[in-house]
């Protein structure tokens, strides 16, 4: 879970950011952090950088880059809220081809990014010996990060799905 959300607050004045300098020249960056209403508690950071755009050798295995930066910090107070809904879940009770698609719809309603893992588990119907098993893949294949006050939709099939068959599917 992120709770650092700062670098989505800030803003740049485009005037000033956007451009070259030539040796000896110096430029002001102005830029604006607007912290929302419903953030969580806790240490916000960020970091704004800078970096130099050499001509590099395009054939040269090495190429250099020179960074400056400057790192920005708030204590935010308040309340840090992680919570989620299932808005919606769709397995399909009959199907008459393969592949078997589930799909689900979850929201975020919390204050901060979250994960959700969607797990879906198939099962001949007189056996309690799963066919297809999201656990089964590699970690984080069936994870999504959901940005707080918004859904995603996810979708998982089933390609090796037998033209017919009786399963119970959680």
């Amino acid at each position: 879970t992120t709770f650092s959300q700062m670098s989505n607050w800030i803003t740049f004045d485009e005037k000033t950011v956007k451009g070259s300098l030539d040796p000896g020249e110096t430029r002001d960056v102005r830029y604006t952090v607007n912290v929302p209403e419903d953030v969580p508690a806790g240490g916000q950071y960020a970091t704004i950088m800078a970096e130099t755009a050499d001509g590099n050798d395009e054939n040269s295995t090495v190429n250099v880059v020179h960074r400056v930066g400057t790192i920005l910090y708030a204590a935010i107070p308040g309340e840090t809220r992680v919570s989620g809904e299932i808005v919606k879940n769709n397995v399909n009770t009959f199907y008459f081809s393969p592949p078997l698609t589930v799909t689900s719809l979850v929201k975020n309603t919390g204050n901060v990014e979250e994960t959700a893992k969607y797990t879906v588990k198939i099962y001949p119907l007189f056996s309690n010996e799963a066919v297809f098993n999201t656990e089964d893949a590699e970690e984080n294949a069936y994870s999504r990060d959901i940005m707080p006050e918004t859904e995603r939709f996810n979708s998982i099939t089933w390609e090796g799905a037998p033209t017919i068959g009786i399963f119970k599917v959680t």
